[in-house]
């Protein structure tokens, strides 16, 4: 178990979106403690606003320009005034010895913008441990979202300052799904592209299956999220459902066009229709 300094972001200026990332980076913390990762020593939480915005934006079109000139990104040496809670953290990691700094959260809250952690003289020299908290809740099921374009779809939540896209499979259909499973793997786009194209999904089932008992019309449940982090990997699904009449049916699908440099380019392609044919090796008779 680490001994740890918590850094805690809030904005004032929205305090909803504030009061609800609060309590989320409290739950990631206590949920750390309780499985015995880590015994919080102190914790500082920052007060972002338009100025600590603004030194993000400026950093972040920085880095794009390094990149598009293919140029080594130089962050300089100038200490960020407006992350004086991070800067006092680290200081209080350092003055225990022992202590690692936590970072909860680098998402943004409300309309602020994704954290990036400042420079600091010399570097902290401390363990970073990132928690990774989203600050906006995750719902489980939500109602289907408006322009699904089939009765059954594969809808992304593209999230970005949330640095997670979630994945939802839709039932815009009249009638209710019943037992409907999800069977879930993760592969590199390598790999992925040097499957055949008919065994791309052979393997789709390492993961534990999903499985809800129904999904009535006009809801959407979430089947898997999406780190932005992970550009370069892709999730293949197995989705099978009964119809009203107990047919039961099968579908492949994968994560490829809900990728987050993808949706980054155009945030309107968000969905995919699912629409099995009805043929011998994709529908099946419900036992």
């Amino acid at each position: 178990m680490n001994d740890a300094i918590i850094y805690y972001r809030a904005r004032p200026s929205e305090p909803e979106a504030s009061e609800t990332a609060m309590r989320l980076q409290r739950q990631a913390v206590c949920a750390a403690v309780e499985a015995g990762q880590l015994q919080v020593v102190g914790e500082f939480i920052e007060q972002e606003d338009e100025a600590s915005d603004q030194v993000l934006r400026l950093k972040r079109e920085a880095l794009w320009r390094a990149v598009e000139t293919d140029k080594p990104f130089a962050e300089g040496n100038t200490r960020d005034e407006t992350r004086r809670a991070y800067y006092a953290a680290v200081e209080a990691a350092r003055a225990h010895g022992a202590a690692c700094l936590v970072v909860v959260s680098h998402a943004a809250i409300g309309s602020g913008e994704v954290f990036a952690e400042p420079w600091v003289e010399q570097g902290s020299g401390l363990l970073h441990v990132m928690l990774a908290a989203a600050l906006v809740p995750t719902l489980p099921d939500i109602p289907v979202p408006a322009g699904a374009p089939g009765p059954l779809c594969l809808y992304a939540d593209f999230r970005p300052g949330q640095l997670e896209t979630l994945v939802y499979l839709c039932n815009a259909g009249p009638e209710a799904l019943s037992v409907v499973t999800v069977d879930l793997d993760s592969i590199t786009m390598f790999e992925f592209y040097r499957e055949e194209p008919e065994q791309r999904w052979v393997d789709a089932s390492t993961f534990p299956k999903q499985q809800w008992d129904v999904l009535p019309a006009g809801r959407a449940v979430l089947i898997d999220t999406l780190s932005h982090a992970m550009w370069d990997f892709v999730d293949r699904y197995r989705l099978a459902w009964s119809d009203g009449v107990g047919r039961r049916w099968t579908v492949a699908a994968d994560s490829l066009a809900f990728n987050a440099e993808r949706l980054a380019q155009d945030p309107t392609r968000v969905w995919e229709e699912l629409a099995p044919a009805r043929s011998a090796d994709r529908c099946e008779e419900a036992v």
